[in-house]
């Protein structure tokens, strides 16, 4: 463990900052951020959290009340939440000049999320968070960034953090086969791979993830729990990939991941011991069928993948590095 990740825990609460519903769209399922941040962050018992929902305050904007709760709190750290979903014409984010004087007043360092690097638009909203931004944590591609942020030194590569509260292995019987857990309408690979197994009379069982109109959190790991293979699409849109996610829930609930090879996935995971790569519709068929057929290899592999990301990629480690922040104060 390194010096940064063995920063000692804090006293002082985290602040995050993002909206309580996906999309910030209240009434709709909730964000993933209150697993992935706020349920993490819980399951070490590193610091104390407050979260401020920004879509609760209706089309006023939420720079004053947040400001006033930044003082009432007095965080160690910010971690904001960016989405374009919440920037663009929703003004569901605090203004940049907002955590300029927060920053100034508090001297609290900021922490920003970024997890749709790809998506069009989106690094503009991260570029012009920047020059208030201690760092940004990049859940997803990590290529993107290095040719469009206006300071690439200040973007971290990094995986996407798990509640191991949710997220684990309880050993569950592993009755559902193959299954895809997510909207099949929101890439542009997920419908055509999950049709092509099953035009060779693989099945693949379907579900609806947390977004939309999908499942609760703690019904999408315990499908993760059943699940033999999960398969799982890397791609954003057209030739664009990305680690997601659920890389990270179905390997830590120890099912075998099932995902086309990309080196954003390959930096957590080793496509040859770890995880089921394939390159193109032969190997993912070829896969499919292998280790339906071959339970002895897929529990290996997947037991590799699983001890793989609940030693490396945890929650501690991603929040020990976070609170380093909280000891280099921001000027």
């Amino acid at each position: 463990m390194t010096a940064t990740e063995m920063a000692t825990a804090t006293p002082d609460p985290v602040m995050f900052v993002f909206g309580r519903w996906h999309g910030c769209r209240p009434g709709g399922p909730p964000s993933s951020h209150l697993h992935n941040l706020v349920g993490s962050l819980a399951s070490t018992g590193l610091a104390p959290a407050v979260h401020f929902a920004t879509d609760e305050l209706g089309t006023r904007g939420c720079d004053r009340a947040f400001y006033d709760r930044c003082h009432e709190v007095r965080p160690a750290v910010i971690v904001i939440g960016l989405s374009l979903g919440a920037a663009m014409f929703e003004r569901s984010l605090p203004r940049v000049e907002t955590l300029v004087r927060l920053r100034r007043e508090l001297a609290v360092p900021v922490v920003a999320i970024v997890g749709n690097t790809s998506r069009a638009g989106f690094m503009d909203l991260a570029n012009a968070y920047s020059p208030v931004v201690d760092v940004f944590d990049v859940w997803d591609n990590y290529e993107v960034y290095r040719e469009q942020a206006v300071e690439p030194d200040k973007f971290t590569p990094t995986w996407t953090p798990q509640d191991p509260t949710l997220f684990h292995d309880p050993g569950r019987e592993r009755d559902l086969d193959i299954v895809f857990v997510g909207d099949l309408e929101s890439g542009p690979e997920r419908a055509e791979v999950v049709e092509f197994l099953h035009g060779l009379g693989i099945r693949v069982q379907c579900f609806g993830g947390q977004n939309g109109d999908g499942l609760p959190i703690d019904e999408v790991a315990e499908i993760y729990q059943r699940a033999r293979i999960v398969l799982n699409s890397a791609h954003v849109e057209g030739s664009i990939l990305a680690c997601h996610g659920r890389v990270f829930e179905a390997t830590m609930c120890g099912a075998l991941l099932l995902e086309r090879e990309n080196p954003h996935t390959g930096r957590w995971l080793d496509s040859r011991m770890d995880y089921a790569a394939y390159r193109n519709s032969e190997e993912l068929a070829l896969a499919a069928r292998y280790f339906l057929e071959h339970e002895d290899l897929r529990r290996r592999i997947a037991a590799r993948g699983h001890h793989k990301v609940t030693t490396t990629c945890t929650a501690e480690r991603y929040w020990r590095r976070i609170l380093s922040h909280a000891g280099r104060r921001a000027g």
